[in-house]
């Protein structure tokens, strides 16, 4: 029997959609946002710098007229491979059969290929190769020249353009593609608040996408075996990382994803960073309007373990039904935070900076005094970051005189950010400030509420706590 536990009037766990045909539409894009989405990713994977300017210039539109701010997250491509076949849309093959997959000089109509002249030197007998997320299986048996000869583990259909996996294959290749790089300048023509740097190794690919991009934050995906083995250096670099649980599932054994996935969150909370969990949280309604009861259950633990953001792939970018699916991941999310235990992230940290010594004393405040409103003055986000961090039960309303650091924060756990212009005067910005609240309807006369800025002296420390009644 569930423990009767008070209903929130607000969701903290984000909500990040993924643009594509489904949601083009401005009208429907729009009723996305007004149904719960919190943030769009963008897939340069499929989209180009066209698309993308006329993307943001929707998102834009749609800021003024909801009066909110929406991150733009530019997910970069990456060394994804996909196999091609001449001349044909698609080509059948068998279990049990064998199979030429050619990586040049490819000639005969049918034969399936890849473009990486080096795949010959990369792989040995034995070596695994998926196709589409594993759903067709290879093992290969010979190398040749031109092409390495495969058995047909689990047939099926291949078609163009599907993604192809080696994993136990370290392919010698670099993080950021040229493509990569094309579309990083693409972005930062127009405006994007995260790059999603696909199929992170190391701290090193992340350093080499930092180097080009502008101050612009970077969210690292985890999506490959070397990467769990470098996590804590990937994570003190990043500024967000994604468990991105389909290519990790491929490279990575199915039976250990879950723990992964649990491992990731624990070290990212601990090092205060925003982590968002992809792929397959409501998969069953790209064609249906009910979810399976494990994706249910997915979202769920997803809540329970900490995760600042849930992200819908193929549900909004193709799926028949957008709007439906994030009202559904609205109210499962909605629900399932009434039983988080957000004490263990205040009772387990032990602060060194002076923000961090505020912040948790705010969040103590918060829990022990059922105070459910909190509002921030930021100027980088930095406080935004750390009281986000003890998820506590409370709304946290973060004024900042930056747009580009009100998106950004945006991306946090219970975080809703506002625009405001910087006060000679702290006293008059806070005023300033809970009367925006007021006209917005988020407070009302008789609130407590906590409130944390920096002095008149110094407003880009944060120094101050201060419990009020409205």
């Amino acid at each position: 029997m569930l423990k009767e536990v008070k209903e929130s009037p607000f969701r903290s766990t984000k909500i990040t959609i993924t643009y594509g045909p489904s949601i083009a539409d401005y009208n429907i894009l729009k009723e996305c946002f007004k149904a719960g989405a919190d943030i769009l990713r963008y897939n340069f994977s499929h989209g180009n710098e066209s698309e993308f300017g006329e993307v943001v210039e929707k998102v834009e539109r749609i800021e003024r007229e909801l009066k909110r701010y929406i991150p733009i997250l530019a997910d970069l491509q990456g060394p994804k491979f996909r196999v091609d076949i001449l001349d044909l849309p698609y080509r059948d093959i068998e279990t049990g059969d064998f199979v030429k997959i050619y990586f040049k000089d490819v000639k005969v109509s049918g034969s399936i290929y890849i473009d990486y002249e080096d795949l010959g030197k990369s792989l040995k007998r034995g070596n695994k190769i998926y196709i589409e997320d594993g759903k067709i299986r290879l093992t290969v048996e010979e190398i040749n020249e031109n092409y390495v000869k495969c058995k047909v583990v689990k047939g099926g259909r291949v078609l163009k353009k599907k993604g192809i996996n080696f994993p136990d294959v370290a392919l010698k290749l670099p993080s950021l593609t040229e493509k990569d790089k094309k579309d990083v300048k693409s972005a930062l023509k127009f405006r994007v608040d995260y790059f999603c740097l696909s199929f992170v190794r190391n701290k090193k690919d992340v350093e080499e996408l930092k180097n080009i991009c502008e101050d612009v934050k970077v969210v690292s995906k985890i999506e490959k075996p070397q990467a769990l083995s470098n996590i804590e250096g990937i994570i003190d670099i990043s500024d967000g990382i994604m468990v991105a649980r389909g290519d990790l599932g491929i490279e990575v054994e199915i039976e250990k994803i879950g723990i992964i996935q649990k491992e990731i969150i624990r070290k990212c909370r601990r090092r205060r960073k925003p982590v968002i969990i992809a792929t397959q949280m409501l998969e069953s309604m790209i064609n249906s309007l009910i979810p399976t009861r494990a994706e249910a259950t997915d979202i769920t633990n997803g809540v329970l373990d900490g995760a600042d953001s849930l992200m819908l792939s193929g549900e909004t970018s193709v799926g028949k039904y957008p709007v439906e699916t994030i009202k559904v991941m609205d109210r499962i999310i909605g629900f399932s935070q009434r039983y988080e235990d957000r004490r263990k992230y205040i009772s387990t940290f032990h602060p060194v900076e002076l923000v961090e010594t505020i912040s948790h004393s705010a969040a103590l405040a918060m829990s022990d005094l059922k105070i459910e409103k909190c509002v921030i003055f930021t100027i980088s986000g930095n406080t935004a970051s750390v009281i986000s961090h003890f998820h506590p039960y409370a709304e946290i309303f973060a004024f900042s005189p930056d747009p580009r650091v009100c998106r950004e924060i945006n991306l946090f756990y219970g975080v809703r950010s506002f625009y405001l212009p910087i006060f000679k005067n702290s006293d008059e910005m806070i005023k300033s400030g809970l009367d925006i609240l007021l006209g917005e309807g988020l407070l009302k006369k008789g609130d407590r509420i906590i409130i944390l800025c920096g002095n008149v002296e110094n407003l880009s420390v944060t120094n101050i706590m201060r419990i009020a009644e409205i």
